[in-house]
Parts: C-alpha cells; sequence; structure tokens
C-alpha cells in the first residue's frame, strides 16, 4: 500500500513540476527533456510515469482540478454562504501567476477534449462537478437569506459558469497586457450583485 501512495505522490510532483514549466515557458515548453529536468529527474525516469505530451497534459490537468478543490475547500471557512459562492469562484481565476498557469492548461486541456473521448470524459465530468459546487453555494445563501429564494439555483449556477468562463477568456487573453486582478475581482463581485437584486 505505501508504495501505491509513493508513486502517487511522484506523479503529483511531476505534474507540478509540468505546471511550473508552464507557468514559466508557455505550453510550448511543456515537454518531457522539460519537466524532467525541473523534477530534477532523468527523462528515463519521468517516462515510467508520463510516456508524451498528452499524458503529462492530463496530469497536469488534473493536478489543476485538485487546486481548485483545495482552495474551494479553503472557502468553506468563509463566514457567509454568500462569501463561500465568491471564492469558489475566484478559486478559478488567473488573479495571479500560478491560476494563470492553469488556465493555460485548462485551455490546452480543452483544445484536446474536443477531439478525443478519453479528454472529453473528463472535461465534462469536471464541469458537472463545477456546476453543482456553485449551486450548492447558491442554495445555501438562499437559505440563509443572502440570496432571493424565488431564482432557480442551477439555472444561476449554470448562468454564472458561463460567466465565469468569459472572464476566463478576458484573463487569457489580455492577462499580457496587463488586465489586473481587481478587474477580474470587480467582474466577479458585480455579477453576484445581480445575483443578488430582485
Amino acid at each position: 500500500m505505501a508504495k501505491n501512495v509513493d508513486h502517487e505522490q511522484r506523479k503529483r510532483e511531476l505534474a507540478d513540476a509540468a505546471l511550473t514549466v508552464v507557468e514559466t515557458t508557455g505550453l510550448d515548453g511543456l515537454t518531457i527533456r522539460a519537466v524532467a529536468a525541473e523534477a530534477g529527474w532523468s527523462t528515463g525516469a519521468l517516462a515510467h510515469y508520463f510516456n508524451n505530451k498528452d499524458a503529462l497534459l492530463q496530469a497536469a490537468h488534473h493536478r489543476v482540478i485538485e487546486r481548485i478543490l483545495a482552495r474551494a475547500g479553503r472557502a468553506e471557512s468563509s463566514s457567509s454562504p454568500l462569501m463561500r459562492l465568491r471564492e469558489t469562484l475566484l478559486s478559478t481565476l488567473p488573479i495571479d501567476d500560478e491560476r494563470y498557469a492553469e488556465l493555460t492548461i485548462w485551455f490546452a486541456f480543452l483544445a484536446r477534449a474536443l477531439a478525443r473521448t478519453d479528454f472529453g470524459d473528463q472535461q465534462r465530468a469536471g464541469h458537472r462537478f463545477w456546476i453543482s459546487e456553485i449551486e450548492r453555494h447558491i442554495s445555501a445563501a438562499q437559505v440563509a437569506g443572502e440570496l432571493p429564494e424565488g431564482k432557480d439555483a442551477h439555472h444561476e449556477a449554470q448562468e454564472l459558469s458561463l460567466f465565469v468562463d468569459g472572464v476566463y477568456l478576458q484573463g487569457a487573453l489580455f492577462h499580457a497586457d496587463g488586465m489586473p486582478p481587481s478587474e477580474l475581482i470587480a467582474m466577479v463581485d458585480s455579477e453576484l450583485a445581480r445575483l443578488a437584486g430582485p
């Protein structure tokens, strides 16, 4: 059992190294050689876990999901359901270099998902879970009286998801031009104010 845990830990470390490579050199730099160098491994040792770029990309994508879920989990300690919803939405936005690298991986994975069933299944499962988490926070905020009860939580979760997808795109396209994190955060706050309205 310990050996299996060790292998999983090594895979996470390699996936983190892949994310670091993307953060520093861009997606074009994501190669077996570059990730091995970042992790301090030989290419042969790394190939024992990941034998091509697609395998690295899948691992990095899974690690992105783990990181987002960890941030969203920390949001559970926020003072109110509405603040938990806000922190969950912000957990995915490119408001720092780490999250921008994650977004780069996300879009690269999405491009693969359009053409490959295995990637597509993973992407759709992640998206369904994401909407369910948003819906859960909306419902809790309604029960707490922070959001109107008359609004359909599932529909609003889908709308928020579409909104965040647009913010992803703007953040990705204009990151290099200096779109400040404060502007992305203000967009989220504005959308939540809309949701809280009559």
